[in-house]
């Protein structure tokens, strides 16, 4: 009787699917959920290059910093706007193992599981982030010229790997739109399902690349491409898998059980996910180191890695910031101590990111400070000296050493891989 009612239950599915599924015909290739987001992509390439749309969508956000940053809001959908994404990812694992088991009735969702999960894969995880993000060097917002970066602005689609940008296309916005997989999803079920899951899940992969766009993260150009390729992606994976017509999964007496290889197979999945999903954890830290006395003589900072601003005035003021993606934990910050009127300052890294900006700014009061010493080992390095400054190579050592006549006074650089900029 139990296998009856399954069965039952797995032709009311198939008929279900029937119903709802598109007429055939038509090749997949030839339809609107091909073209469409093409045709998006075209158009934002063509207009965004002919008018600056980017430019002034940003300005909006921009007034002496990006001013709705630290909004609640804002900052929800920065931490915690990939949780559903990540939800029914991890959930479609689970079940599509569940699934192996003799009866459960999971089994028939198999081949929708398997398409959440290579969606997932395919559109964010390999095309979004890896194929694109890590290698097109676009400048975020927040780095170009016309927002306080040194950065010129590149228009969408025009590749420059000479920049460290990963602006393209975004990333945040890719784990909201993932969810147009789960509106194919539902598409078997019923077609007003999916047109409501088609709509909200635009309206929230909007939502969280506003949110991208005010911090000065991403473009909105960067936003539209994100959609339009994981709408694409989803369209394509599920017609190449055949499930417009054949969503289910009809399970053979006798069949097979979750064998170890699968199962092994499954498990690899989830921790390569959750590592993926570890790495896309937001890292935001700012901090200005306040010297125990006003009147530090002896000073020592050493730097790993950094954007390093250093300029000679009349007051000490060091400050950094630290913003990237990393694994939970990771670490990035200037460490401060006194010894014996020694006032060490160290950059400590820790962890791995995936993404990882380091801006270090170091003014010396040249009057009061007599003993000065920066060790940088990579990064970038702007000195504003004043015109009665020289900066002296030592060849034997390969230390710089900063002179203005005055023997009272030795400041040495020690610059490792940093490339330097003299003001």
């Amino acid at each position: 009787m139990k296998k009856q009612k399954q069965a039952q239950s797995l032709n009311n599915n198939n008929n279900l699917s029937s119903e709802v599924a598109s007429p055939k015909g038509r090749h997949f290739l030839l339809k609107a959920g091909f073209w469409l987001p093409i045709l998006v992509m075209a158009l934002t390439a063509v207009l965004f290059n002919l008018f600056p749309i980017d430019i002034k969508v940003q300005s909006h956000y921009f007034s002496d910093g990006w001013r709705l940053n630290s909004n609640w809001l804002v900052q929800l959908l920065y931490k915690f706007s990939n949780i559903p994404a990540l939800i029914t990812v991890l959930a479609s694992l689970f079940f599509l193992a569940l699934g192996y088991k003799q009866g459960h009735g999971s089994a028939r969702y198999r081949k929708i599981f398997i398409y959440l999960i290579i969606v997932m894969v395919v559109g964010p995880g390999l095309i979004v982030n890896a194929a694109l993000k890590d290698h097109w060097g676009r400048p975020r917002p927040r780095d170009i010229q016309e927002f306080g970066g040194k950065y010129p602005y590149e228009a969408p689609l025009e590749m420059n790997r000479d920049t460290p940008g990963k602006s393209f296309p975004s990333g945040h916005a890719s784990m909201g739109y993932y969810l147009f997989a789960l509106a194919f999803a539902l598409k078997a079920f019923s077609l007003r399902k999916y047109r409501l899951m088609t709509i909200f899940t635009l309206l929230y992969g909007s939502l969280i690349g506003w949110g991208r766009i005010v911090q000065g993260g991403h473009f909105m150009s960067d936003v539209i491409f994100s959609g339009a390729i994981l709408y694409l992606v989803a369209h394509l994976s599920w017609h190449i898998m055949k499930l417009e017509n054949s969503p289910f999964y009809i399970p053979k007496e006798g069949g097979k059980k979750l064998s170890p290889k699968i199962l092994i197979l499954i498990i690899i999945s989830a921790i390569i996910i959750l590592i993926g999903f570890g790495l896309a954890t937001p890292y935001n830290r700012s901090q200005t180191i306040t010297l125990k006395t006003d009147e530090p003589d002896n000073l020592k900072i050493n730097l790993k890695n950094t954007e390093l601003s250093f300029a000679l005035s009349d007051s000490t003021y060091i400050s950094g910031i630290n913003r990237g993606f990393g694994f939970p934990g990771s670490k990035s910050r200037l460490k401060y101590k006194e010894t014996d009127g020694v006032h060490y300052i160290d950059q400590e890294l820790k962890g791995f990111f995936s993404e990882l900006q380091s801006i270090t700014v170091i003014t010396i009061d040249s009057l009061k400070v007599r003993n000065f010493s920066l060790n940088i080992e990579a990064g970038e390095m702007s000195l504003d000296l004043n015109p009665n400054w020289l900066m002296i190579k030592d060849e034997p050592t390969g230390a710089y050493q900063l002179n203005n006549g005055d023997e009272n006074r030795n400041y040495i650089f020690n610059i490792k891989d940093a490339k330097i900029e003299l003001n």
